[in-house]
């Protein structure tokens, strides 16, 4: 999730924010997936076409302007498809990491934990405010 968050940061997450609201395109969220837990953006909502191309994320076709996202040299493309209902996209903001390595899931409003609202990086003493 470089550069939002960092190695070793501490998260405040609040296990209660989708209790009676869904997730939005731009939360950071901790959910479970593969029996691990993930910390990752919500990219796009059910019912909408999202595609990446060459790191670039784009929903119903329109390129969606991302300031928070880092892309190196590496590029990667998810095919085009449309969510089904329930179903949230994530992506990290650290695109240059190979695809190989990285998890790119479509996760269900189950599988989240809760959203991240404050991340503590303690080795500079750094605190971010992040939804």
């Amino acid at each position: 999730m470089s550069p939002t968050l960092g190695s070793g940061d501490l998260l405040l997450i609040s296990r209660k924010s989708y209790t009676e609201l869904e997730p939005r395109r731009g939360d950071i969220v901790l959910a479970r997936h593969d029996d691990e837990l993930i910390v990752k953006r919500v990219v796009g909502l059910p019912g909408e076409e999202v595609e990446v191309k060459g790191a670039a994320l784009y929903i119903n076709g329109t390129l969606i302007p991302e300031g928070y996202t880092l892309t190196n040299s590496i590029q990667f493309d998810i095919a085009k498809g449309k969510l089904f209902s329930g179903r949230f996209p994530t992506l990290g903001d650290n695109r240059g990491i190979p695809p190989i390595q990285a998890s790119h899931p479509i996760i269900s409003k189950a599988q989240i934990v809760g959203k991240v609202i404050l991340s503590i990086n303690i080795l500079r003493l750094h605190f971010k405010f992040v939804g």
